[in-house]
């Protein structure tokens, strides 16, 4: 049933006679340490894959799960650019900029700390050779952000935090350099450092997936001897919801269009991580690989997508925000550890960077470059690998936010043990109630709900100063559990506030400079570019 459901777009397979006469066979043995593919999707939640919701077809996704480890709770941030820069770097996201605005809009002159090495830039003194392709989101000002600046030696996708899918034009933060126009001028195409209006109309949903399998014979052909490190950021399901016929066709009994075309981003994903590890198989590569699975953030309820069962969505500190599904597959996995799950402790996207790091057989992975700010990482492969009972992280900062606390106090959340402190208001109505296996209602919230009941105000009549929530027995949030159990409560929140010593990036944004990235996107054929050949001086270098 399932290769008939998915017969429309078979084509886009890779055919493994071919790939065979092309190309050359790619030795596992060559190679003594792994190949490490990590696949993230963008604002997909909690709710997705197939393996959570037997309404959407992903089959793909769902035997690699069940033959891999899945994992029970996996945390990030609550949007893009955090969530990517705390895997790459490997310090948790309230460390980096891109928390006050998530490098939105794309003008404002910043990017992750250069002084912060990337897994790729670590990974190369192993031999690696490391591939991006997709989103990277992680600053475009000047050449010394992107890509190949910070350790790929490949890249093919786009620079900034959300694009149209088929044409490119980027959202209205990217910014609109024809001012009497009230749409978007301006498309996001970088290549190798170079922007590619060849690419312009190419549906990143497939382009993004033909990119990592002509990366994947590359490395076959020209580096058979160096593992790989693939990056692969697909930019589906982001808004705007938009889809493949053969894909939104896998739900034409569906009569909701967003859900309908919701589903179809779903399956495209699918299908593209279908075309990666056939290919890989097809080289001979699969046995030594590592594939790793994520999703960044929580989805949207009010664009579509459903972190059923779970509260709020991104945007958020409710477990619908941060509380993400992932797994860890491919030939590497032992054999005794296919068809597991761990459910016996937490892991946040931060430890993918230790993890990676030992995998790649590099023991010592402090960062000396960015010693005033140590690594929060933990190396989580004994405990995916069933070596040790429990999770070695017990304590997890998720979100620590001193921006603004002058008006508003310190904001965020933290976990340590079975339980989640939440502090400071929530972010509005439609992102602090439940929804269902869907999000039809997603604008109409339940109206009984105190949205700001976390609120960090102390006073006679608010003592405490957040919420307090066991997730073990209460993992949807519905108990709030901070008056009658003070004493834990406000254990937590000291050490919550002990945090606010420690490094956290500058308060303030660098200064913005929309006339530069639009100069330079119309030299270039209307695509955005760097626009600055430097850095800003030091004070806004981190």
């Amino acid at each position: 049933m399932i290769s008939s459901i998915f017969s429309p777009f078979r084509s886009t397979i890779v055919s493994c006679t071919t790939l065979l006469s092309t190309f050359l066979f790619y030795s596992a043995t060559s190679a003594t340490l792994p190949n490490i593919v990590f696949i993230l999707t963008d604002d997909q939640g909690y709710n997705f894959p197939g393996y959570r919701n037997p309404e959407v077809i992903t089959p793909t996704l769902d035997t690699l799960a069940n033959e891999g480890v899945k994992i029970d709770e996996f945390y990030t941030y609550q949007f893009c650019a955090p969530s990517r820069g705390s895997f790459l770097t490997g310090r948790y996201p309230w460390r980096l900029p891109s928390t006050r605005i998530n490098f939105i809009p794309a003008y404002i002159m910043d990017g992750t700390q250069l002084n912060f090495t990337m897994v790729p830039q670590r990974l190369a003194s192993q031999g690696y050779v490391n591939y991006h392709i997709g989103k990277w989101h992680q600053g475009l000002y000047t050449p010394a952000y992107t890509p190949l600046y910070r350790g790929f030696n490949y890249s093919n996708g786009f620079l900034c935090g959300g694009e149209d899918h088929f044409e490119q034009y980027g959202d209205l933060s990217v910014g609109n350099c024809n001012q009497s126009k009230t749409t978007p001028d301006i498309r996001d195409i970088f290549v190798q450092n170079r922007t590619d209006a060849n690419l312009i109309g190419n549906y990143t949903g497939t382009r993004f997936a033909d990119a990592a399998v002509d990366y994947i014979k590359l490395h076959a052909e020209k580096y058979s001897t160096s593992p790989l490190f693939m990056y692969l950021a697909l930019h589906n399901t982001h808004a705007p919801l938009q889809s493949l016929p053969q894909f939104t066709n896998l739900y034409k009994n569906y009569t909701w269009e967003t859900q309908q075309q919701y589903y179809a981003m779903v399956s495209t994903v699918d299908s593209s991580v279908k075309n990666v590890t056939d290919t890989l198989k097809a080289l001979n590569m699969w046995d030594n690989t590592i594939v790793f699975w994520a999703t960044d953030n929580g989805a949207p309820p009010q664009v579509g997508g459903s972190n059923y069962p779970l509260r709020g969505g991104k945007g958020s500190n409710w477990e619908g925000g941060i509380k993400c599904p992932a797994f860890v597959s491919g030939g590497y996995i032992p054999t005794n550890r296919r068809g597991t799950t761990v459910n016996n402790g937490f892991m946040h996207i931060v430890d993918l960077y230790s993890t990676f790091l030992t995998l790649g057989g590099i023991t010592n992975t402090s960062d000396p470059d960015g010693s005033f700010a140590p690594i929060d990482s933990l190396n989580m492969w004994p405990w995916l690998m069933g070596q040790v009972p429990t999770s070695p992280r017990t304590t997890m900062v998720i979100d620590h936010n001193m921006y603004d606390v002058v008006d508003n106090g310190i904001t965020g959340a933290m976990r340590s043990g079975n339980y989640k402190l939440l502090v400071g208001g929530p972010a509005g109505e439609l992102q602090s109630t439940w929804y269902g296996w869907f999000t039809p209602n997603a604008s109409h919230p339940n109206p009984s709900l105190d949205y700001y009941a976390c609120s960090n105000k102390i006073s006679k009549t608010n003592p405490y100063p957040g919420c307090l929530f066991d997730l073990v027995q209460d993992p949807t949030e519905h108990n709030d559990l901070a008056s009658t159990n003070p004493t834990l409560f406000y254990k937590l929140y000291n050490e919550f506030l002990s945090y606010n010593t420690s490094y956290h990036p500058p308060v303030d944004n660098p200064p913005g400079d929309e006339a530069g990235l639009c100069k330079a996107a119309i030299a270039s054929n209307g695509i955005v570019t760097p626009w600055r050949s430097e850095p800003l001086p030091s004070a806004y270098v981190y």
